[in-house]
C-alpha cells in the first residue's frame, strides 16, 4: 500500500467537504492531534476508523486504502489495495500472538525457576530436635533446639535437679567455647552468621559437639530430630495439637492407672480416688475435695465440702487468668493440685 496516497486523500476529502480538522475530529471523536498526524504520514487509521471514514466521506474503505476513487480503470488496485490491508492486518496480529506467546512462556520459565530455587533453598532447611542427658549428679529432659538457616533456638529444658546456672559449651577445632552462661530457664538465640556459634552444616553433622556443663559435670546431649520440612505439600493434620496431647497423656496415665476397653482409667489409694477419661482427670479426696481438670483447656474446677468453696479457674503457663466462683484461695489450690496430681502424673 502507498500510505502516502492514503494520507493525501483523507486531508483531500476533508477539503472537498470544507472541514477544519477540528469539525473532522468531533465527527470521529477523535483528538485534532489524530487528524494531523494522519494527513502527515506520522499515524495511519485502524480498521474502525477506516470504516467511520467511509461512512463520514461516502467512500469505500477500498477507495481510501487505495488512496483515490473508484473508476473502471483502478478497480482491480482498489481490490488489491484491500487485500494487502487485511494480509498486512493479519501479519501484525500474529506477531502480537507470538509476542504474548513469547511473554507468557518467560514469565512461566521466571516462576518455575524462582521456585525450584526457593524450594531447593528452603528444603528440610527448618529441623526440630529434642534433646536429653545425664550426669553422674543431673538429668536433662524436655530439651529443644530450633534450627533454621538464619536463626537457631536453644532452651535446655527440665534439669533434675535444678542448679543455679549452667554453661553451654560448643566444641570447635579441638576448643571448648562457652557461648552460654547463666539460668538454664532462657531461651538462646543466636543468628547464623560471621559470629555464630555453630554453623548450620556443623551443628546437623556434628551435633555431638554441644555440651551442657553444670559445676565440674559435663553432660552429652542426645538430640532426636522431631521435625524437618521435607514436605512438598503441607497436608493439614486435624490430629496435630490437642490430639496429640490427649493421646500422650493417654499413653502416661496407661502407665501408672488401670483401664477398661473404653479407656476409662482409675487409681484407687487409700485417701484419695483417681480417674481419667477422654482428658477429664477427676480427683476425689476423703476429706470431701473434688478437683476436675479439664487438660486440653486448661480449666480447673474444684469444691470442698467443709470449707464449702467452688471455683472455676483458667490455666495458662501454669498461671491462673480467670476465676469464676467462691475462689478466696485459689492460687493455693491450684499449687498443691499440682504438686500432688499433674507433676506426678502427667510431667514424667
Amino acid at each position: 500500500m502507498e500510505y502516502e496516497k492514503i494520507c493525501n486523500f483523507i486531508k483531500e476529502l476533508r477539503v472537498e467537504n470544507n472541514w477544519s480538522q477540528e469539525k473532522l475530529a468531533s465527527m470521529l471523536y477523535v483528538d485534532t492531534s489524530t487528524i494531523n498526524r494522519w494527513e502527515k504520514c506520522k499515524r495511519y487509521p485502524n480498521l474502525d476508523d477506516l470504516y467511520k471514514l467511509s461512512e463520514i466521506f461516502n467512500v469505500s474503505i477500498g477507495e481510501i486504502l487505495a488512496g483515490e476513487r473508484i473508476s473502471k480503470n483502478n478497480n482491480n488496485q482498489i481490490q488489491t489495495s484491500v487485500y494487502k490491508y487485511i494480509k498486512n492486518v493479519f501479519k501484525q496480529m500474529n506477531k502480537l500472538k507470538i509476542c504474548i506467546v513469547l511473554l507468557v512462556l518467560l514469565l512461566v520459565v521466571s516462576v518455575i525457576c524462582f521456585l525450584s530455587i526457593y524450594f531447593f533453598e528452603n528444603y528440610r532447611s527448618i529441623r526440630v530436635y529434642t534433646f536429653s542427658g545425664n550426669s553422674d549428679t543431673y538429668t536433662i529432659k524436655n530439651g529443644i533446639l530450633v534450627l533454621t538457616k538464619e536463626k537457631i533456638y536453644f532452651q535446655v529444658g527440665d534439669i533434675s535437679p535444678k542448679p543455679k546456672e549452667v554453661s553451654l559449651i560448643v566444641q570447635t577445632n579441638d576448643e571448648n567455647k562457652i557461648v552460654f552462661q547463666g539460668d538454664f530457664n532462657n531461651i538462646i538465640c543466636d543468628s547464623f552468621g560471621y559470629d555464630s556459634f555453630v554453623s548450620y552444616k556443623d551443628f546437623v553433622n556434628h551435633k555431638e559437639n554441644i555440651i551442657i556443663k553444670i559445676k565440674d559435670e559435663e553432660i552429652v546431649l542426645n538430640f532426636n530430630e522431631d521435625f524437618i520440612n521435607d514436605g512438598v505439600i503441607n497436608i493439614e493434620d486435624n490430629n496435630i495439637g490437642n490430639g496429640n496431647r490427649q493421646e500422650q497423656d493417654d499413653l502416661i496415665i496407661k502407665d501408672s492407672f488401670i483401664c477398661d476397653e473404653q479407656d476409662y482409667c482409675y487409681l484407687n489409694k487409700d485417701d484419695v480416688y483417681i480417674s481419667y477419661n477422654l482428658g477429664i482427670f477427676t480427683v476425689s479426696e476423703n476429706n470431701g475435695a473434688t478437683y476436675i481438670y479439664d487438660l486440653m483447656n486448661s480449666f480447673l474446677y474444684y469444691e470442698t465440702k467443709f470449707a464449702k468453696a467452688n471455683c472455676n479457674l483458667k490455666i495458662e503457663n501454669e498461671n491462673i487468668v480467670s476465676l469464676d466462683g467462691n475462689c478466696e484461695d485459689a492460687q493455693n489450690r491450684f499449687n498443691y493440685f499440682k504438686q500432688n496430681y499433674i507433676d506426678i502424673y502427667f510431667n514424667k
